[in-house]
Order: C-alpha cells, then structure tokens, then sequence
C-alpha cells in the first residue's frame, strides 16, 4: 500500500479522517462524533462516507465497550457500514450487537479448531518461575512473559537482566514514547531471525507487533486477554506437538481488570473456568460464554450528546478537555484515563525541530498529574503558543519512566 493513502492515529487528536485508509483508536473515532476535537466535525464528514472497522472487541474493557455499543447505535442510523471483529466474542456481546440491529456472524470454524498451545496453571507468581525462564533460554526457546502492570514488568526486567544476555531481552510496555516505542519494535521484529530471545511485555504485546514465541509466561488475566495473548504464541501453528506451552501463574492482585460491579471478579472466574489442556480458539470462546453468562451492560450518554452536538453544541473543553470528573465523554474509566507528556530529556530535541514534537509524548495516568503536579510537572509553550506538559522523572529509552526512584506509586490502572 502507498504510504500516502494510509495514516495512522495514537490519541494526537488533529486528524479529520481525510486518507483513504486511517488507523486511529475508539477514542478518536468518538470524540469525531461530538465535537471532542477542533476538527472532528471535518472528520464527521468523512466518517460518513467510510467503513468502520472495530478490531478486537473485548468485555474486560467494559466501561469503553458501553461507548462502543452506543456509537454502532449511531453508525446504524447513518447507514455507515460497520465491521466488529474479535477472536474472543461471547455470546452476550452478540447478542447485545444484535439488539442493535440484524448482524451477519462469520465464523472461522476451520481456524477455531486448531490447538496453537497448552495450558500450565501454576499456583506461584511469575517472579518464582525466573530459574524455570533462565533454563528454557538456555534450551534455546524463544519466550513472551506478560504481566498485567508496568510496575511489575519493569521489576521482572531488571531481575532477568542480572542472568539474561542484554542483546537477548527486550522490555515494552505503553510508557514509552512513539519514537522510542518505534525503535523497539523495529528491534522486536528482527526477533524473528533469531533465538533465543526473551521479551517482557505488558498487555502492549498486542498491538501492532506481529512476533511469535515458542514459551509464553503469563500472570492470570480475564479470559478473553489470555486468548489475545495466546495469539503470540507458536503464531500460525496447527498444533502444539507438546513443544508449545502457555504457563499462567497468580498475579499479585487483579488490577487493572476491575468492575463497577464489585461482585464481579472477571479473573477470579477466569481462574475458575480455565484447566490444563491443549487449547483451541473454541475452547475460549467456550470459557468466555461461561465468565460472562450474566453481565449486563447499562448505557452511556453518547448518544444524547451527538444529537446535542449535531448543530453547535457543546465545546471540545466541555467534551473532553476538563481537568475535573465529570466530562461529558469519558471513553475510558476514570482511573485508566491517560494524558501526554514530554520527558524533559528530549526538551533539546523538540526545540531544535518543534514539528516533531508528537514523537517525543509519552501517555501516562491522569492522576499522576493531578497529585504530583508541583514535583514532576511544568507546563512550557513550545510551538504555536500551546503548552505542554513537561515531566521531570528520569526516563530512558529502555526501561520508560524510572518511577521506583521516586514517589510515585506506580502498581497503576494502564492496561498496556
């Protein structure tokens, strides 16, 4: 494809949907839909003359699958077409999509067959299991291990770091900046003519990474993010032949996978739900129908807001933009809501060449900010009068935000 025709969106939110084919996030595509951004009424226009394309729908991201579901309400009755796709939908999410209106399901009943791994429950933590990951590196497997916060990646970086080869062990997590975030995954896709290696990751092994391990490691997660995980594991494969293994191991607590519905403990019934076996696709499907049997999703505003948004409306402040609870558009729960930031180290660099100052944000947890705003963070106009926010921890290429030398408690909501 020619480059020229594509563009690709992460959350800089000054797109109006003007190439043939765009790449954005949930966030964008709704915030074009009631004026959460100066050019999102552009943007509206084009959206009206495109397919929507919904990659990967989960439950574990509830609160931004409520928006999601409004939003189809919308595209329907624009008559703009519309694509949800995911490897792990359980019948209640189909059902809820046909409440929307009538949906064509296509199944891959062929794909859903096949037996990629096997599952290994362990009753430790993913930190007891770092001589079992040194020993298969040294049988020569290529090995994922994922964990559920950055906090705790880092923490199993450095650990492996002390026996592992540098050159061999990699670390990605969402607290990177795009430029950074770039590099690594250049260097992650050369992996694949190599071994063994050893990447640790958090749930950002997901997106936009096309690489495959023969071992993964990874800390309990809902059942439809174990899925996602499994799909970087013996990649392509028909069969595990007893060679490729998911080992699953108890985290230190359930975040960031947490309900309104304190009743509701999604891994907990997770945990419950999976066994030791070979798995196929259809054997999570069959799990996810079983965590999920009786959620109920209640509605969000959005679409009171677009109809209030179709002439004037609100602003862009009002939408989305103020610093206190209660905007009117919240795609994400309030603890996983994220701003960007520039890393102070790269100061130099954005003044010699402002108009590259996007590749040097970082997205990190709005309440970091909020509480530690005098300590980490200044704001500085840097181009076009408008300012940004500056944050003063060490940061560094390869591990991110150096936040165990600071105050800053960071066993956070990010998912990533």
């Amino acid at each position: 494809m020619d480059i020229s025709c594509l563009h690709f969106i992460t959350g800089i939110l000054d797109c109006a949907f003007d190439k043939p084919v765009v790449i954005t996030t949930i966030d964008h595509l709704i915030y074009s839909l009631v004026h959460g951004y100066k050019q999102a009424d552009f943007a509206l226009g084009n959206i009206i003359n495109s397919v929507i394309i919904f990659d990967e729908i989960h439950y574990y991201e509830n609160h931004t699958l409520r928006y999601i579901l409004d939003c189809l309400k919308i595209l329907r009755d624009l008559r703009i077409p519309y694509i949800a796709m995911s490897g792990t939908l359980p019948n209640f999410i189909i059902t809820e999509l046909n409440k929307i209106q009538p949906h064509i399901l296509i199944e891959d009943n062929d794909g859903s067959r096949l037996e990629p791994f096997a599952i290994k429950k362990s009753a430790n933590s993913i930190f007891e299991a770092i001589e079992d990951i040194e020993e298969i590196y040294f049988r020569q497997k290529n090995q994922i291990v994922i964990v559920n916060t950055i906090n705790r990646a880092k923490e199993l970086y450095r650990l492996l770091k002390l026996i592992i080869p540098e050159d061999n062990l990699f670390l990605l997590h969402s607290q990177f900046t795009f430029r950074d975030r770039r590099q690594k995954e250049i260097e992650i896709n050369k992996l694949k003519r190599k071994r063994p290696w050893i990447l640790v990751s958090t749930q950002a092994i997901e997106i936009s990474v096309d690489i495959s391990c023969d071992i993964m490691h990874t800390e309990l997660a809902p059942i439809d993010a174990i899925g996602q995980r499994g799909g970087r594991l013996n990649r392509g494969g028909r069969s595990h032949n007893n060679e490729h293994f998911m080992y699953i191991y108890q985290p230190k607590d359930h975040l960031p996978y947490s309900l309104e519905d304190k009743k509701i403990d999604i891994v907990e019934r997770s945990d419950n739900v999976i066994e030791d076996s070979s798995i196929t696709y259809a054997t999570i499907k069959q799990w996810c129908d079983i965590v999920y049997s009786d959620i109920k999703l209640r509605p969000q505003n959005l679409e009171i807001v677009f109809k209030k948004c179709i002439l004037f409306g609100y602003s862009p402040k009002e939408i989305r933009y103020s610093e206190d609870d209660g905007n009117l558009i919240e795609i994400r729960n309030i603890k996983n809501i994220t701003i960007d930031v520039i890393p102070e180290r790269y100061l130099e660099y954005i003044e010699n060449d402002p108009t590259k100052i996007d590749i040097y944000k970082v997205k990190v947890p709005k309440w970091w900010y909020a509480q530690y705003n005098k300590d980490y963070f200044y704001l500085l106009d840097i181009f076009k009068g408008r300012k940004h926010i500056i944050c003063t921890l060490p940061y560094s290429s390869e591990l991110g935000f150096d936040i165990e030398n600071s105050n800053i408690k960071n066993d956070s909501c990010i998912l990533f």
